[in-house]
């Protein structure tokens, strides 16, 4: 089998077009990060863009992937 490669800092949707077309074979476990629930929470319409930023393989031989949401055009603070 191939080496996985490294998918931190992209898409979550491209990551797992990689993992589907080369790495089949291989569990992936996605965990998402999030911040708590009262913190600098708005009324979120947009959740932005899941990214990747941890891969690692598990103990049990799967691979973890840990994402998060980012804003793709932050707002402005002014």
């Amino acid at each position: 089998m191939k080496d996985i490669p490294a998918l931190i800092g992209l898409r979550l949707d491209e990551g797992l077009r990689i993992l589907e077309k080369d790495f089949d074979s291989i569990n992936v476990i996605i965990k998402e990060y999030t911040i708590p629930n009262d913190f600098y929470k708005k009324n979120v319409v947009n959740p932005g863009i899941k990214r990747i930023v941890r891969q690692k393989i598990t103990t049990n031989g799967n691979l973890e992937l840990t994402i998060c949401s980012f804003n793709e055009i932050p707002k402005s603070l002014l």
